[in-house]
């Protein structure tokens, strides 16, 4: 009697030690996921449709949220401020309304915010500006106005937000579209190539001049970086053909 009872007991310590171990399951999008085994949630461009449900922030292990590209609507739920772990989050080109939840200011860790091309509107919070953990936040092509310095933000993409709301480009150029800040001119540099004033060293590896004024056409000397792998000049005013030496640039990419 003694060994059967022992034996129950024991089996039913084991039940509730695997359970633990599995934690509870979420159902995101049609979808189980594990509440502490799920580290990543990437659907893009799946034909997802309906509101993003607030189950979400059950996951707390999860790093990696992408849904770009989809039908999601509603609001973006503020539950989302719940997962400590979270890295990297997309929910651009959706239908999102309403505001951007200040509850993001929490995730700490949070690299890569993508929140453009929805139907947002209100204020960019502080909370978010305040991230020192954010290297690329996206929030452009939505009714966002700009009440706080943006300066600190390295990746940001608000020149529909700037026009839409009145806020000139001088205001926004605060931005700089790089994974670092801007390099500057290689003033020393003898051998130098002359690009829009400013004499850059053969071997840099990318420039990253968007808005900032510039304007004229785009000198053939580029072709002369042959190293360069990242280009972005979007927000001036540039004008004729681009060159035909940037095409042969084979490892380039950029805007």
């Amino acid at each position: 009697q003694v060994v059967k009872h022992s034996s129950m007991f024991l089996m039913f310590f084991l039940l509730i030690l695997f359970g633990s171990c599995l934690g509870e399951y979420v159902n995101i999008f049609g979808i189980s996921y594990s509440t502490n085994k799920a580290t990543t949630i990437n659907l893009p461009n799946k034909g997802l449709i309906g509101y993003f449900p607030s189950e979400i922030g059950k996951i707390s292990v999860l790093c990696h949220l992408s849904l770009f590209t989809n039908s999601l609507n509603g609001t973006i739920p503020t539950q989302l401020g719940q997962l400590s772990a979270l890295t990297y989050l997309d929910v651009e080109h959706n239908m999102f309304s309403g505001t951007i939840p200040s509850e993001l200011g929490r995730l700490s860790l949070l690299k890569s915010l993508f929140l453009c091309c929805n139907q947002l509107s209100g204020f960019i919070p502080s909370e978010i500006l305040q991230l020192t953990s954010l290297v690329k936040f996206s929030v452009g092509h939505s009714d966002i106005s700009l009440s706080n310095d943006v300066s600190s933000l390295l990746i940001c993409s608000l020149i529909t937000s700037c026009l839409s709301s009145g806020i000139t480009y001088d205001q926004c150029g605060k931005c700089s579209y790089s994974l670092s800040p801007s390099p500057s001119p290689d003033v020393s540099q003898p051998n130098g190539i002359t690009l829009f004033g400013h004499i850059y060293e053969p071997s840099r590896s990318y420039l990253n001049l968007p808005v900032n004024g510039l304007a004229g056409t785009i000198s053939s000397e580029i072709g002369k970086l042959t190293l360069l792998t990242k280009l972005y000049l979007w927000g001036n005013s540039l004008t004729g053909t681009i060159p035909t030496e940037i095409g042969k640039m084979k490892t380039i990419y950029g805007g």
